[in-house]
């Protein structure tokens, strides 16, 4: 790279499309909600304030990720808010946030934690989730649950 020569890339990876075994637990029959709730509920919101270095976590009723595995998607993102449109600053590809679904049965909770990177502005943020559950007649269907807004400082 310093003397600017190019380097041989080598060879290519082959295409593995159609060939990557299924999860193991399988595709689920039919998501239902956490008791009393309905998708995308949250059911552990954010503390209202955090400052740089603090873990953000909340609970939404989701889906089990087999239902749609969302590639070239996201399953969540941080949104800041910028004079009143939300504009998403981190998602599920970020180091920063990190999913986890618990689940029992039909029902699965997505667990959505974003540890806040040093230098993050301060301002107004939230959590979105976003999935696909698969209904009793086996067709997908949208999900969406946003947390309530909290302040970083």
């Amino acid at each position: 790279m310093r003397a600017g020569t190019p380097l041989d890339p080598g060879t290519s990876e082959r295409d593995l499309t159609g060939q990557i075994p299924a999860s193991p637990l399988g595709n689920p029959l039919v998501d239902t909600p956490a008791p009393l709730r309905n998708f995308g509920d949250v059911l552990d919101p954010p503390l209202a304030k955090y400052r740089a270095g603090q873990r953000v976590l909340v609970r939404f009723s989701g889906t089990h990720p087999n239902s749609d595995l969302r590639r070239g998607d996201t399953y969540l993102a941080v949104e800041r808010n910028d004079g009143g449109r939300w504009v998403r600053v981190h998602d599920d590809g970020d180091w920063s946030t990190m999913i986890v679904f618990e689940g029992l049965l039909t029902v699965t909770n997505a667990v959505i934690t974003w540890d806040i990177p040093p230098g993050t502005p301060a301002g107004e943020y939230r959590i979105v989730y976003t999935a696909s559950g698969r209904g009793i007649d086996g067709r997908l269907f949208p999900v969406r649950g946003e947390s309530q807004a909290f302040d970083v400082r």
